[in-house]
């Protein structure tokens, strides 16, 4: 199981990569997962990888 998730526009190309190395990797059968990552919500001027707790 492969999973991929979709990071918006600017990670396009990334997603396109590891699809073409799971094809020509990955040796049938495998599945693919695919998700939408939504966005994050932030404090101003928080560094980002520190949580934001309401």
């Amino acid at each position: 199981m492969f999973f991929l998730v979709d990071k918006g526009e600017v990670k396009d190309e990334l997603v396109r990569l590891r699809q073409d190395l799971i094809a020509e990797h990955g040796g049938p059968p495998y599945r693919i997962a695919e998700a939408s990552r939504g966005h994050r919500r932030r404090r101003p001027g928080a560094p980002a990888g520190r949580p934001f707790h309401d």
